[in-house]
């Protein structure tokens, strides 16, 4: 989107994706990765002779044999089915993949959109091979597309196609717990994040008779889990965004403890010890770049981050912190990339030094002390 590009992404759902895994295709791959001799044997032990039977009306039918699929619920299941869709993308090296258990998902970037539609069908198609080779099953209903981007473009023309159906074409969709909108405005994740928080604080009216100490716990239970998750990604998005946010949790924070609903907001944050919507975002981005500057982070994202150091060898008193990008667009210096260098090195030295659990600690009561105005 900084370079003017569209980006095409396909968001593939597996039917029954745990359940389908062929034992045979899964023991062939442990073995090309290096699973030999009695591990091997464990894996061929640990998959054969499992049964499963079904109870209807206090009847129990017979016993059969269970030839395919991985358990769930287990430790190995995700890891399993990893290893068994690890390959997936060197069935085409035109596309980046994203593949997270049985959430996968394949991208496309470009500047004329029509060459990034043919050239998607033609990988699909490959998808579709491998698929097949694999016995995994890919539900075209459920399956959807998105065009991420700024340029207008016509939605007539885009047609995606899998085995001759038609992949629907959506605004927003939902990744990992996280709503995607084509404009990465987050406004779809905030208004589904909004109604959950309304409808949670529902359920805190109706138990305000419990104790004030189960009352917070409940408040962290309820909504706060909602407002921590991945909020260093969408946590930068428009202030007005934020506000609705804000406003949510100070209604939850007067009633959690029996307050007056004109009652100050910022005395309760404050006695409670709980962060405000823009502090979360803040305490999550430094927790991050914390684990950045100490090389805590996968490999895959340190390319994002540089030190002055690196950049320069002028011995300044700010060579080691984090060089921020050169970024135009107001969407680019909304994103984590940049906010996250910018956050940093506005910290004092001595809280920089700090262990990771002590750094926790000292930046949220100095958050604390030094709310936003949102």
């Amino acid at each position: 989107m900084k370079k003017k590009e569209y980006t095409l992404s396909v968001f593939i759902d597996l039917s029954k994706a745990f359940d389908v895994i062929d034992h045979s295709i899964l023991i062939y791959k442990l073995k090309y990765y290096g699973v030999r001799g009695k591990c091997l044997k464990w894996f061929e032990s640990y998959l054969s002779n499992r049964q499963q039977f079904t109870v209807v009306n206090g009847t129990n039918s017979n016993y059969n044999t269970v030839r395919c699929g991985v358990p769930q619920g287990s430790i190995l299941g995700p890891l399993l089915f990893l290893i068994y869709v690890n390959d997936l993308p060197q069935c085409s090296q035109s596309l980046n993949y994203i593949l997270f258990a049985d959430d996968t998902s394949v991208f496309i970037s470009g500047k004329d959109l029509s060459s990034l539609v043919i050239n998607m069908n033609m990988q699909l198609t490959s998808i579709a091979t491998w698929m097949e080779a694999n016995k995994l099953i890919l539900n075209v209903e459920k399956t959807n597309f998105m065009i991420f981007g700024t340029r207008r473009y016509n939605k007539k023309d885009l047609h995606l196609n899998y085995k001759d159906k038609a992949i629907n074409h959506v605004p927003s969709t939902k990744f990992l717990g996280v709503t995607l909108d084509d404009k990465l405005s987050w406004k779809n994740h905030v208004n589904q994040l909004c109604n959950t928080i309304s409808r949670n604080i529902g359920i805190l009216r109706k138990l305000n008779f419990l104790p004030l100490k189960t009352l917070k716990m409940l408040y962290h239970s309820l909504i706060s889990s909602h407002l921590n998750y991945c909020s260093m990604i969408w946590g930068y998005s428009s202030k007005s965004n934020l506000r609705r946010i804000h406003l949510l949790q100070k209604r939850a924070i007067r009633l959690i403890t029996h307050s007056h609903y004109l009652h100050p907001s910022a005395d309760l944050f404050s006695q409670m010890q709980i962060l405000p919507i823009k502090e979360i975002v803040s305490l999550q981005t430094g927790v991050f770049m914390h684990n950045c500057y100490n090389a805590r982070i996968p490999i895959s994202l340190q390319d994002y981050f540089d030190l002055n150091i690196n950049v320069h060898s002028y011995n300044t008193r700010s060579a080691n912190n984090f060089h921020p990008p050169l970024l135009r667009t107001e969407l680019s210096k909304s994103s984590l990339f940049y906010q996250g260098p910018i956050l940093w090195n506005n910290l004092p030295l001595k809280l920089k030094l700090k262990s990771l659990k002590q750094f926790k600690i000292d930046y949220k009561s100095y958050l604390l002390l030094h709310p936003a105005i949102l």
